[in-house]
C-alpha cells in the first residue's frame, strides 16, 4: 500500500517543522498544575476543624474488678463515625483552619493556555479560556479568527503537492492512466477556511460580479463542488432560454440571431397584428356595451373596461418588442439594461 507523506511547512532542506514543538514544554507544565491542583483540592480544599487547650481524649481501662488501671486514647474514627465529642479541659477552644485557595492554579493555568493559543494560533474562544470574550460581535469573532483562517491557508499551500500525489496514486490504482498523467500538474481546490455569514458571502460574490467575474468562477468561490456548478450552469441556461430579452441577448452576441432587418420586419409586421387586435376588441366592447339611444352615458360605463383592454395589448405588444429592442441596442454597441416587464 503506497504511503504519501503530508509535510507540515517543509523547510528548503525539506524537513517539516512541527506545530507542537513549542508548546510541549507548556503543555507539561499546565499538566503539572492541573495535577497540583488536585492535590491541594484532596486535601486542604475544605475547612480543617483544630481543637486546642486540650489533650487527645481517652478512656479509662478498668480490670476485672472494675478498678482503674490506666488510659488509653479514644478510636477517632470511631467518633467520626459517631459524630460525638466531648471535651473536659478547661481551655479547651474549637477553631477551623480556613480552605486553601485553588485560585492560584487555575489563574496559571489560564495564563499557559492563553500562551499555546497565541503560538498556535487557535482564537482564544475555542479554549476554556474565553474571559472577556462574552457578547462579542460577529465582526469581533471573525477578527480573533483571522490567524486561524490565514494558519490554515498556509497548511493548503504545502499540503497541495502531497493532496495531489494522492488523488494521482488513487487514479494509478483504479487504471485512469490519463487522469493520472493529467494530476501531475493539476490544481487542488480547498474550502474556504473563513467563516462568513450568507449575508457576507453574497455581498462579496455580488461585487466580484460587477467587477466583472464570470459565473463559474463566483460558483467555486461559493464552495460548490464541480457537478454542482455543472447543474447550476444548466438551470442558468434554462432561465436564459425562458427569457426572451435574456436569450435575444446570448444569441446576439454568439450570432445566431438572424439579421437586424428581418427581425425589424418580424417586429412591425407583430405590432400592426396587435394593433388590428387591440380595435377589434374595442369595438367588440362598442357593440355589446353601447346603448344607441343613450350613447354618452353608457359609452362613458364602458370606457374602463376598453381602457383595460387596450391596456393589456400594449403590454403585450411592449413584451413581444423585447428580442427587437435587445438585438437594435446590442446592434448599437450598448447593454441592455432595466427591470423586466410584468403583465401583471
Amino acid at each position: 500500500m503506497p504511503v504519501v507523506e503530508i509535510p507540515n511547512r517543509p523547510m528548503l532542506d525539506g524537513k517539516p517543522m512541527s506545530d507542537i514543538r513549542g508548546t510541549k514544554s507548556m503543555q507539561d507544565a499546565i499538566n503539572l498544575l492541573w495535577a497540583y491542583l488536585f492535590s491541594a483540592a484532596d486535601h486542604a480544599s475544605l475547612p480543617a476543624r483544630v481543637i486546642t487547650g486540650q489533650e487527645p481524649p481517652k478512656v479509662p481501662i478498668l480490670d476485672s474488678s472494675g478498678a482503674k488501671i490506666g488510659d488509653k486514647p479514644i478510636d477517632l474514627e470511631q467518633l467520626e463515625r459517631g459524630r460525638m465529642l466531648w471535651l473536659t479541659g478547661q481551655n479547651a477552644k474549637i477553631d477551623q483552619w480556613d480552605p486553601a485557595s485553588l485560585n492560584v492554579f487555575t489563574e496559571v493555568t489560564e495564563k499557559a493556555i492563553g500562551h499555546i493559543a497565541a503560538q498556535t494560533r487557535t482564537p482564544p474562544h475555542y479554549l476554556v479560556t474565553n474571559k472577556g470574550l462574552a457578547n462579542l460581535s460577529g465582526d469581533a469573532l471573525i477578527a480573533a479568527e483571522t490567524g486561524l483562517v490565514k494558519k490554515v491557508e498556509e497548511q493548503q499551500l504545502y499540503f497541495s503537492a502531497a493532496m495531489r500525489e494522492v488523488f494521482r496514486l488513487m487514479a494509478m490504482v483504479r487504471g485512469m492512466r490519463r487522469v493520472a498523467e493529467q494530476l501531475r500538474t493539476a490544481e487542488v481546490q480547498w474550502k474556504d477556511p473563513a467563516m462568513r455569514s450568507d449575508a457576507q458571502r453574497a455581498d462579496s460574490l455580488i461585487k466580484k460580479k460587477q467587477v466583472g467575474y464570470p459565473m463559474r468562477y463566483l460558483l467555486e468561490s461559493d464552495g460548490h463542488s464541480p457537478s454542482e456548478i455543472e447543474r447550476i450552469m444548466g438551470m442558468v441556461r434554462d432561465e436564459q432560454a425562458m427569457d426572451p430579452l435574456a436569450a435575444a441577448t446570448a444569441a446576439v452576441r454568439q450570432g445566431f440571431l438572424m439579421s437586424l432587418d428581418s427581425l425589424t420586419d418580424q417586429h412591425l409586421n407583430g405590432r400592426q397584428l396587435m394593433a388590428q387586435s387591440a380595435a377589434a376588441a374595442v369595438a367588440s366592447i362598442w357593440r355589446t356595451s353601447v346603448d344607441p339611444r343613450n350613447i354618452i352615458r353608457s359609452w362613458r360605463a364602458a370606457i374602463p373596461q376598453a381602457a383595460e383592454s387596450i391596456s393589456e395589448f400594449q403590454t403585450r405588444a411592449a413584451m413581444d418588442s423585447e428580442s427587437y429592442m435587445a438585438a437594435t441596442v446590442l446592434d448599437m454597441g450598448l447593454e441592455p439594461s432595466g427591470p423586466r416587464l410584468n403583465p401583471a
